[in-house]
């Protein structure tokens, strides 16, 4: 969604739409998800967010969620497809919303309390992930929860041989639990909770602390 490829794929007609609409019930799967995740770490029951970045946001599809169970965080939205930025605002969200590249975040270092990064890591290749995490990292002053496919799940590899056998490139990354902590270590981040859609659904989600500053894990 924020890389030039990602993201200029939703600029066409009809594509963001499209987007919003498709599989309600998984929506409502991973939505579940990051709110049992959110309250075993912490979250929202007894610690108040004053501030979320979601990046990237797509169609806002995540608001609605995180509006009601973090109430009264003022919430941001980037992204960097303008068309998705404008399916989201056509639906009226009482949030504001800015274009921006997840690898050079036009944002403030420590100027979140919470970034959520959901279904974006798997368009890009460990160095670019890499980056997109530093960035993440970067801007949170609390905590970061983000999403990335399993290396070790059945869907995967049945798309990794199926892309193999028709001699096609993998059109999605999978980076592990273990590769993510080591990467988020580096910025100060500790892993906090982590949880699955099963063993073979390649969807795993993970919930990171940042220490204060000056404090050393």
């Amino acid at each position: 969604m924020t890389t030039p490829g990602s993201a200029s794929r939703y600029e066409q007609k009809g594509k963001a739409a499209a987007y919003e609409a498709r599989n309600p019930a998984r929506t409502r799967a991973e939505r579940a998800l990051l709110s049992a995740l959110l309250a075993r770490g912490g979250q929202p029951s007894s610690v108040r967010v004053p501030s979320i970045l979601d990046a990237p946001c797509g169609t806002g599809r995540l608001y609605p969620w995180l509006a009601q169970d973090l109430k009264g965080a003022h919430y941001l939205g980037l992204d960097g497809s303008l068309a998705m930025l404008e399916q989201a605002q056509a639906k009226d969200i009482p949030a504001a919303f800015i274009q921006g590249d997840l690898q050079h975040l036009p944002l403030a270092e420590r100027s979140f309390d919470l970034v959520v990064s959901f279904r974006f890591l798997h368009h890009l290749a460990k160095p670019e992930a890499a980056t997109a995490l530093r960035q993440l990292a970067r801007v949170t002053r609390r905590d970061l929860v983000l999403s990335a496919f399993h290396p070790w799940s059945a869907h995967h590899l049945s798309r990794k041989i199926q892309n193999w056998l028709q001699r096609r490139p993998l059109p999605r990354h999978a980076h592990s639990p273990r590769w993510i902590r080591e990467q988020l270590a580096h910025q100060g981040l500790r892993e906090i909770e982590r949880a699955r859609m099963g063993h073979f659904r390649d969807l795993w989600v993970g919930l990171y602390r940042k220490s204060p500053p000056g404090l050393l894990d």
